[in-house]
């Protein structure tokens, strides 16, 4: 009997070894996971220390655009302003092709008082527009 007790001890310390033994390399793989996780880390740390810019740099780089903003929008036209440029444009437009109306109203009277045109042909060219004379 005593043998078997001895027996059965041993076999459940090998029990416990194997155990232990399998539990080990579960930890050293465990370890050797987190050792490539660290060193991934450790790259990532690294290049953004390497490659990001300081807040010094960003404050700079901040202003500089602030600056440019504040041109671009001192040189900018407001859609107002661009109204009232194209509103005094049209009205030019209209008093210089008004202008240039009268200037044909006289041609087309000349013409037809020296009989170049007829007082029909004189009607049609008046009915013309931009500037269409009713009657």
């Amino acid at each position: 009997m005593k043998k078997d007790n001895i027996n059965k001890k041993i076999d459940y310390l090998v029990k416990t070894v194997g155990h232990l033994t399998e539990t080990t390399d579960n930890l050293t793989k465990t370890v050797g996971h987190l050792t490539e996780t660290v060193d991934f880390l450790k790259e990532t740390v690294d290049f953004v220390k390497d490659n990001a810019v300081t807040k010094q740099e960003f404050d700079k780089r901040s202003l500089e655009v602030d600056a440019r903003f504040t041109k671009i929008e001192a040189l900018m036209v407001t859609k107002d302003y661009l109204d009232d440029k194209l509103a005094d444009l049209r009205g030019d437009l209209v008093v210089m092709t008004r202008k240039e109306d009268t200037k044909v109203k006289c041609l087309v009277e000349i013409l037809h008082k020296k009989k170049l045109l007829t007082a029909g042909e004189a009607k049609q060219i008046f009915k013309m527009e931009p500037f269409a004379q009713i009657a």
